[in-house]
């Protein structure tokens, strides 16, 4: 019984969607993956069919800045959306049966009627216990545990540098389109540029462009923000639940917290999609200390 009153407590914000149907619950997370790819396929779209080759018309030379920013485009891009799909394909699910001997530190699982490793806990979502488990993300369509964690980090990362870079383009592009940015500041108002547009002062591919303008905005300080709250508790080798409840007891110093997420070669990963085996299995954590009680 105590396990089970632990878990409970463990799980707490989890058990307040338990109400909802499954088709809610699933249907949250497909409607995430709809908007990212709607969005990013318009944008990409939008950059690479009209806005690069209006700012940049006669980019020919290899140093010429038009090539550098179709270089940067491509770059960023490819590896957020490889690590979108990774992020999405790669799960942390403990499948795993029942061990003969429970361990004593080992919490249990109500729905799923087993006991879970350390670190682990039940999403209702997707209906599974997660290793190491930090959270639900809708846009992934997944939770982020033990082996995907480094996948959603990389793609924050990237998604904040590609809405930066297409901000900048997607600016230029509006001034070709409507004049100076600075003079028709007011136009770009959302609310206004709507009411413009209803009233056919501004036509409807500049309000599209305005829109993605304010996506990427979004999206730039929003996975910026995210990304930095991943850093931040992977520095102290925390889940975003065990900095909430101030859980330290994982903590191995900062150089190998950062390797037991992105594998031995952590850096690569800020290069380029890494396939590095991680040094633990999610389940195993019997060289951290275990507090009492807890």
């Amino acid at each position: 019984m105590h396990r089970i009153t632990m878990d409970m407590d463990i799980s707490d914000m989890h058990w307040k969607i338990k109400g909802t149907s499954k088709f809610t619950r699933k249907g949250a997370s497909i409607l995430g993956i709809i908007y990212f790819f709607l969005f990013a396929a318009t944008i990409m779209w939008t950059t690479v069919v009209h806005a690069l080759p209006a700012i940049f018309p006669e980019s020919t030379s290899t140093t010429d800045n038009g090539q550098i920013h179709y270089f940067l485009f491509v770059f960023l891009w490819g590896n957020m959306l490889a690590n979108y799909c990774l992020c999405c394909a790669t799960k942390s699910f403990y499948m795993d049966h029942e061990p003969r001997h429970v361990p004593e530190h080992w919490n249990y699982c109500l729905p799923c009627g087993r006991h879970l490793p350390p670190r682990a806990h039940h999403c209702l979502y997707c209906e599974k216990c997660v290793l190491k488990r930090d959270h639900h993300s809708f846009f992934t369509g997944s939770c982020v545990g033990y082996f995907n964690q480094r996948r959603f980090v990389m793609f924050n990362f990237y998604t904040c540098l590609s809405s930066l870079h297409v901000l900048g383009l997607l600016l230029q592009y509006l001034e070709i389109l409507n004049g100076p940015t600075v003079e028709r500041l007011l136009s770009y108002i959302f609310p206004v540029t709507v009411y413009d547009w209803y009233l056919g002062y501004m036509p409807t591919f500049t309000l599209l462009v305005v829109l993605e303008v304010y996506v990427c905005i979004v999206a730039c300080i929003g996975c910026g923000g995210l990304f930095g709250w991943q850093i931040m508790i992977i520095r102290d080798g925390q889940t975003s639940y065990e900095a909430v409840k101030d859980i330290k007891r994982y903590n191995f110093g900062r150089t190998q917290n950062l390797r037991e997420i992105f594998g031995p070669y952590w850096l690569l990963n800020f290069v380029f999609p890494s396939w590095t085996k991680l040094p633990g299995n999610g389940i195993d954590w019997t060289h951290t200390k275990i507090v009492k009680g807890y």
